[in-house]
């Protein structure tokens, strides 16, 4: 019982300093305003952490974990590689829509006083996956001569990545409907990365290949 009331804690912290990193960034973040929002006091997060530099990399841990799981996930079946790729990229973006932990995950990425390790890096976990099954689909000869995967890769990621960080501070604050457009903050991140792929995928697949392809993502 103890035991899991302590891992209780534990995720609540993690939970909290993901939170306050998304929101206000590492520098900005207070050991005072974490436990407070995990309703924690100072003691017991001094038992679980000794620092902030340790929730930051509890938090990164926990955000690789979870895109690890999902890339684990959409390599089973028996879709083709390029269309795992497209799926990927709408992975992420749900997982950023719906996590703080992901999002901090990202900024905490880009802080320097962090350690630059590659296995806690959440950002070259995707890429990883990516240039995997962007490899898988020029074995099966599913990509044109003339499609380059390794500058694919991280343009599509870039783009998932952008798609949801960049609109979220305009959907929070109520933007309304003024610009009509795929980049108004107003259109979901998902309809961002289906008008992507159904730009680039008739240059990228083979004739045989592109009817196979749902641009919008094969999960639902």
């Amino acid at each position: 019982m103890r035991q899991e009331r302590a891992e209780r804690t534990r995720r609540a912290l993690v939970l909290a300093a993901a939170q306050a990193f998304d929101a206000h960034g590492y520098d900005r973040t207070s050991l005072q305003s974490i436990s407070g929002s995990a309703r924690v006091t100072k003691g017991g997060l001094g038992f679980h952490f000794a620092s902030k530099r340790e929730l930051a990399l509890a938090v990164r841990d926990s955000a690789c974990a979870s895109a690890r799981s999902a890339l684990a996930s959409l390599e089973r079946g028996e879709r083709p590689a390029l269309q795992v790729a497209v799926d990927m990229t709408h992975a992420l973006v749900q997982q950023l829509h719906r996590s703080p932990v992901a999002r901090a995950a990202v900024r905490l990425t880009q802080h320097g006083d962090l350690p630059d390790d590659e296995t806690r890096d959440y950002c070259l976990i995707w890429r990883a996956g990516m240039d995997g099954a962007l490899t898988r689909a020029v074995r099966q000869r599913a990509l044109t001569q003339d499609s380059d995967p390794g500058k694919l890769a991280p343009l599509a990621l870039a783009l998932a990545t952008g798609a949801e960080l960049t609109t979220r501070p305009l959907r929070s604050r109520g933007h309304g409907t003024a610009v009509a457009t795929a980049c108004s903050p107003d259109v979901p991140p998902r309809e961002w990365l289906g008008l992507f792929w159904r730009l680039v995928l008739p240059q990228l697949a083979t004739p045989t290949v592109l009817p196979e392809i749902e641009p919008m993502g094969s999960l639902r």
